[in-house]
């Protein structure tokens, strides 16, 4: 569920950032308070971009503290990981390393963009 709400909320900064670009290149504007107006669009945009980044590093974070903490409740009671169990936890931490890679790249992509 919160996969879903970064992706959502990435692709409207995303669009709220082009939206705002076209803006200022249509405004009629010298070019040299244009290229102004542009450069401090891009430097809340990229606030809000690691905002964003900082939030789902958050959420990623809470959500393996939580699996921690049921890992250690398991062990502490003696119960044992099975092997599927055991392959669910570490299927799931690779899917939150391939989201944290995701959502990098997505972010170099609208840097270097």
């Amino acid at each position: 569920m919160h996969d879903n709400k970064a992706e959502v909320i990435g692709v409207f900064i995303a669009g709220a950032m082009l939206g705002a670009t076209v803006a200022l290149l249509c405004a009629p504007r010298s070019g040299a308070r244009t290229r102004k107006a542009i450069r401090r669009q891009a430097g809340r945009r990229l606030d809000q971009l690691d905002e964003l980044q900082d939030n789902f590093k958050n959420q990623v974070h809470e959500w393996v503290e939580d699996v921690t903490d049921v890992i250690e409740d398991g062990v502490g009671r003696g119960r044992k990981v099975t092997v599927a169990g055991r392959e669910r936890v570490l299927g799931a931490f690779e899917q939150a390393k391939d989201y944290v890679e995701n959502g990098k790249s997505r972010i170099e992509s609208l840097l270097e963009g």
